[in-house]
């Protein structure tokens, strides 16, 4: 047997945990090859600014706009103020009762039912903002039995963690269609959006261009799907 056959089965009995911070270290490389082979074109000071350059993309077109991850809602508030178009609208999804799983990010562990909401619904008074409630492996599929995709759709991926997030988007895959806008809040928590997103692109051959990033470490990142 040689040697790394040996060690190979020495850490295959070990039976030790794997390391998160290894983990976290190896997909922030991954993500720094990945911003310089996708340099943004334009980097901006805040989400919120963000969030104003991609709804000018719509040209005051209607659009549907899909969180997934709302928490108290603040997000999806603000995306209702940026349409004033009354076939505009707003979809939210969350369980509103935290996180399902332990969600680590780097040095900082956010434990299960962080983000709780007591299970309460974001306050609103705009009736084209609607809620789901729910995990989204309960709520999704019976959400897409009767979705129609508008001309404009915004997608936009605030769930935190890696299974979710990944979940999300492969459902959604034949939804967001060429001209689809992506859009993800923790895309530098490289073990989760970013690599959720490298997965799914991978996974499904989806082009892409980077539209424009935000705040440090390009925390905020917005796609068009092609």
């Amino acid at each position: 047997m040689n040697l790394l056959r040996m060690i190979k089965r020495v850490i295959l009995k070990s039976g030790f945990p794997p390391s998160k911070r290894v983990d976290f270290c190896n997909a922030l490389l991954s993500l720094g090859q990945w911003l310089k082979a996708n340099p943004a074109p334009i980097h901006l000071e805040s989400r919120e600014k963000l969030y104003e350059y991609v709804a000018g993309k719509m040209n005051g077109e209607p659009f549907d706009y899909i969180e997934a991850g709302v928490f108290r809602g603040d997000s999806i508030r603000y995306w209702a103020q940026l349409s004033s178009c009354p076939g505009s609208r707003f979809f939210g999804f969350d369980t509103f009762t935290g996180l399902p799983e332990a969600w680590h990010a780097g040095l900082t562990t956010f434990k299960i039912g962080h983000f709780d909401a007591g299970g309460a619904l974001p306050l609103t008074q705009d009736e084209r903002v609607r809620f789901i409630k729910g995990r989204f492996q309960d709520t999704v599929p019976d959400f897409l039995r009767t979705y129609c995709r508008p001309k404009n759709l915004i997608i936009h991926c605030d769930a935190d963690l890696y299974t979710s997030t990944l979940y999300f988007l492969a459902s959604f895959h034949n939804v967001m269609t060429a001209g689809t806008y992506l859009l993800f809040d923790n895309f530098s928590v490289a073990p989760h959006d970013f690599r959720a997103f490298s997965d799914y692109t991978q996974s499904f051959c989806r082009a892409y261009d980077v539209v424009a990033t935000a705040e440090v470490d390009f925390e905020k990142i917005a796609f068009l799907l092609k």
